[in-house]
């Protein structure tokens, strides 16, 4: 079992590669809810394009451990507390008795130190009950984060410690940092790989029958082989055409059951995902357009601090946000925090 990872050994990895919108972030996040549900403690950190923060996903992932963590378990930030309390300087606020490490004026050695104070707090953390960390879209992960990272896969420990890692393969050459981190990776034992690839039309067959809860007739297969041939079996773009038939109006339930409206030859299926999301935008108010343009050109993600600022204030972007929200386009990440669904979202704004 998955709890038997780590043993004796450097911590297990499973590495998730795929193009943009097939699942990736998914697959990893059901997986981890899984085993949280059988008692393990899950942390998440991800790398953003446009930030080039050192060590990104780490510090996320400290953040959200430290604020949980009940006063009385120190113990389990590990030895090297005090060189993490430089990384995140809330762990000393919450913790008085963490001293913040001074540094030894060698770059390399107080780096070295780093990468064991990270190691022992996750085995630390890890306890008996097992810890999954989740490390997404590393292709944008910066050069120390990728250090800390081969480090930890490569450290001997005996906690039931598993690193999952998801990818963009499609944004690789052989110059890309982490393709020579990838390369090391296959001389270490308890890495494993997984290369999502689209749906085919079986499974996108699927994927209707049980949105639609009932099975397709000769037209729904039809269809998913049109939607198919469009999207080729993207799961994000396969989702995305069929809300926007039914939003159309292209489908209709008929009471029983989702049926075109008219001959599925003649069904508009759009030219691509950006067509797509640019008519959903076209159907918010200029103030949500407006917000989310902002939001764009901030990034990924947006805190409301700062959209605030550039979009009109708190309550226009509030309620810019919850237009957005309400079409799926952006989802709500933790406190002040909001990310758009998906990278083509923000590409038409």
């Amino acid at each position: 079992t998955w709890k038997q990872v780590g043993h004796g050994r450097v911590p297990a990895c499973v590495l998730i590669a795929g193009e943009p919108g097939v699942g990736k972030t998914r697959l990893a996040a059901e997986f981890a809810r899984a085993i949280y549900e059988e008692g393990a403690l899950v942390l998440f950190g991800r790398c953003d394009e446009d930030l080039g923060i050192a060590y990104q996903p780490f510090v996320e992932a400290l953040r959200h451990h430290v604020a949980h963590l009940p006063r009385d378990r120190v113990a389990d930030l590990g030895a090297g507390a005090g060189d993490l309390a430089r990384l995140e300087p809330t762990l000393a606020e919450r913790f008085p008795s963490v001293d913040v490490a001074a540094s030894t004026g060698d770059a390399s050695v107080d780096q070295y130190r780093l990468f064991e104070a990270i190691g022992q707090w996750l085995a630390e953390a890890a306890g008996t009950q097992g810890l999954v960390l989740v490390l997404d879209d590393v292709h944008w992960a910066t050069k120390p984060t990728l250090l800390a990272l081969r480090h930890l896969l490569t450290a001997a420990t005996a906690a039931p410690l598993l690193v999952i890692a998801t990818y963009r393969d499609t944004d690789l050459d052989r110059t890309h940092p982490l393709a020579e981190l990838l390369d090391d990776l296959r001389r270490v034992d308890g890495v494993e790989r997984v290369a999502l690839r689209g749906l085919d039309q079986a499974g996108i067959e699927q994927l209707m029958a049980t949105t639609a809860e009932h099975a397709l007739d000769a037209d729904g297969q039809a269809l998913a082989a049109a939607v198919h041939a469009e999207t080729e079996g993207n799961s994000f773009f396969v989702v995305e055409i069929l809300r926007h038939l039914a939003e159309s109006g292209s489908l209709v339930f008929d009471g029983e059951r989702w049926v075109a409206s008219g001959p599925v030859a003649q069904l508009a299926i759009p030219d691509g995902v950006r067509e797509v999301v640019g008519r959903r935008l076209s159907r918010l108010s200029d103030d949500a357009n407006d917000v989310l343009s902002w939001s764009a050109v901030i990034g990924r993600e947006v805190r409301l601090d700062v959209l605030a600022r550039v979009g009109g204030g708190e309550l226009r972007c509030l309620d810019a946000l919850d237009e957005a929200i309400d079409a799926r386009l952006v989802d709500e990440v933790g406190p002040g925090r909001w990310r758009f669904a998906h990278a083509q979202v923000a590409s038409p704004l």
